[in-house]
């Protein structure tokens, strides 16, 4: 009985391993590596037009050969190369806004492998544009965190303004203490200013107190 099991098991892997040789239909092990290695070749970048308090994309899909098809996972919409145009192998998807990200999926496309064979999955995540990038306030501070300007952040403008008036009051101790460090001289009046002041004054009470004198006595 069990010897019968042990060769009911072969025979099943038998007849299994051959079906895992091949794709669909004629898309045999080569061709389908033939395909993957042309999907990693897909190239996605991306480039940005800046608007008044924005910034909109453009992303360019290229090597998109014959036997590929590219769909957008998050939006689900699918993209076709135009065989016709000057650049028959490169998609180009505009107006898209900053802050966004898509996952693009590269399928097969032929006859042989067919249309729905996954090759190579890309993430693509556009960079968030800082609405106050080019406010007064940000010109003036381009090394503050808040006005940088690809960073996400949720700050309204009354919050803007309040957090660069503490990082401009912070920056101004960090200046008057580098002055102080390279000149200990004014650190000391700066520090002491009030012992300064009493001294002068106490020097100049007494400089016309013995002028006085001198002058009641005749001197």
């Amino acid at each position: 009985m069990k010897r019968k099991k042990i060769i009911g098991f072969f025979a099943l892997l038998l007849f299994v391993l051959p079906l895992n040789t091949k794709a669909t239909g004629d898309c045999d092990l080569q061709t389908f590596a033939k395909y993957r290695q042309l999907a990693a070749n897909v190239n996605i970048s991306y480039t940005y037009k800046e608007t008044d308090k924005d910034a909109i994309f453009n992303v360019k899909i290229s090597n998109v050969y014959p036997g590929l098809r590219i769909e957008n996972a998050t939006t689900n919409e699918k993209y076709k190369t135009n065989s016709s145009s000057e650049t028959p192998y490169v998609i180009d998807i505009p107006n898209l806004k900053s802050g966004t990200s898509y996952q693009y999926n590269v399928y097969t496309n032929s006859n042989s492998c067919g249309t729905s064979r996954l090759l190579k999955v890309y993430y693509v995540t556009l960079p968030s544009y800082n609405p106050y990038y080019k406010d007064p306030l940000c010109v003036n501070n381009p090394d503050f965190r808040l006005c940088q300007k690809w960073v996400k952040h949720s700050a309204s403008y009354d919050e803007l303004k309040k957090e660069i008036s503490n990082y401009e009051q912070s920056k101004q101790v960090e200046e008057d203490n580098q002055i102080s460090k390279n000149n200990p001289l004014l650190s000391f009046i700066r520090d002491y200013y009030y012992i300064v002041l009493i001294i002068i004054i106490g020097s100049c009470l007494y400089v016309i107190y013995i002028k006085k004198k001198n002058d009641t006595f005749g001197f």
